[in-house]
């Protein structure tokens, strides 16, 4: 299920959080296609000068997020450094410094 395909701009995302409500039912998160549906949402409507009803509904959804990956995806209590973080980070996403310095708006050697 693809809820983003439909809302290509933000002012067609929904305002209040009943329409929020009818686009992803906020619920407890049971498996890993739930997530991803969660996650969709949260990638459509993070980042923008929010109202108050969108706010309250993403700040629900990620706690409902928050606490399934920390059940199912525990981050392991390490002492990486910054560095070893880093490189695994490219490492799960099959990036190389190149693909990391064109992220960053920056040349390859200062990466």
């Amino acid at each position: 299920m693809k809820i983003t395909r439909k809302y290509k701009k933000y002012s067609d995302i929904p305002k209040t959080y009943n329409e929020l409500l009818n686009l992803f039912m906020l619920r407890p998160i049971h498996d890993a296609h739930e997530l991803d549906n969660a996650t969709e949402v949260i990638d459509m409507i993070a980042g923008y000068d929010l109202n108050k009803d969108q706010e309250d509904y993403l700040e629900v959804l990620s706690t409902l997020v928050e606490e399934y990956e920390s059940e199912h995806y525990p981050i392991p209590e390490s002492r990486a450094s910054g560095i070893e973080i880093l490189g695994y980070l490219l490492e799960e996403n099959k990036m190389n410094a190149s693909d990391l310095s064109r992220l960053l708006n920056s040349h390859r050697t200062l990466v």
